[in-house]
């Protein structure tokens, strides 16, 4: 495998030359870089190239085999440094636990598939301690799938696109006296304490500070209870107690574990309802078109919803 294609152009060149001293000086190189070049070439093509004497060489049967390919080959080398670097991952942070962002990402995958077989997505999660839009500013992250968070500041070369939009439930015991409604609003939980809860994964900063944000905005600070994730073998559900009121964007995966569970119910809460954003580098051809067909598929949801609706 040849691993640079400048040194067969400087062996094309040394094979139209009477010695290396001329070729080199054709390609305005010294004479040991150029034998140094040529070396590496046949050490990645694992063939000898030249026969080499004080003051000329000639070509072997290899490579005068090499030299008749070699214009294709120039031709061709960078289409395979193209599609080498497309085999890359592209890399995708969802700082989401939710159903609609996963079924949107799901069909947005496939959209892009068609378009492009090449296309090598992968979905990492968040398991770094810096600022997840560092990750993507230095090109180690693709694209990052999150709510609009303030304490997680977007450095000015990123873009930020809006996708989606999702709403959140109020998740509390049924012998809860709010537990009888239909659905709540943001003022319906000035006087209950929330979970807040506490981890090493970022979305639960995420979740928490919308939740915050839009208790402020109805003009009250939450009463908050900082817990630590319980996860009960097989289980994974969030410890409520009577009082408490637990808070998740609609359609996360623990939803489900809640809705069967008769000792609990599931509120929806009708005023709190956030945007969800992807941001990437505008200068990736490949996060600017994954962007746009997470746009283009949140656009036609929003459009099956409304005539859903009416």
């Amino acid at each position: 495998m040849i691993a640079n294609y400048t040194y067969l152009a400087e062996f094309l060149v040394a094979a139209e030359s009477s010695n290396l001293a001329e070729a080199a000086q054709r390609l305005h190189i010294s004479p040991a870089a150029m034998s140094k070049h040529l070396a590496a070439l046949e050490s990645d093509l694992g063939c000898t190239l030249l026969e080499r004497d004080r003051h000329t060489f000639r070509l072997t049967e290899a490579g005068q085999a090499v030299y008749e390919a070699g214009s294709p080959l120039l031709a061709i080398g960078p289409q395979v440094e193209k599609a080498a670097q497309q085999a890359n991952p592209f890399r995708i942070l969802v700082l989401f636990d939710s159903k609609d962002i996963h079924q949107l990402l799901t069909r947005t995958l496939r959209a892009l598939y068609s378009q492009d077989k090449n296309l090598n997505i992968m979905l990492v999660e968040n398991s770094d301690s810096r600022n997840p839009f560092t990750s993507v500013a230095e090109g180690d992250i693709g694209l990052v799938v999150h709510q609009a968070v303030s304490n997680q500041p977007v450095p000015k070369q990123l873009q930020s696109n809006r996708i989606a939009t999702i709403s959140f439930v109020a998740i509390m015991r049924a012998s809860h006296p709010l537990a009888n409604r239909k659905s709540l609003y943001i003022e319906d939980l000035r006087n209950w304490p929330l979970i807040r809860l506490e981890g090493n994964f970022q979305l639960l900063d995420h979740m928490w500070n919308a939740v915050r944000d839009d208790c402020l905005a109805a003009g009250f600070q939450p009463t908050s209870h900082l817990q630590h994730i319980y996860h009960p073998a097989g289980g994974g559900l969030i410890d409520v107690a009577e009082d408490e009121i637990y808070i998740l964007p609609d359609g996360s995966q623990n939803m489900a574990t809640f809705r069967d569970d008769p000792t609990f119910a599931c509120l929806p809460i009708d005023d709190m309802r956030h945007d969800a954003f992807a941001t990437f580098n505008p200068k990736s051809a490949r996060a600017q078109q994954f962007a746009a067909v997470l746009e283009q598929q949140a656009e036609a949801s929003a459009s099956a919803s409304d005539k859903a609706d009416r």
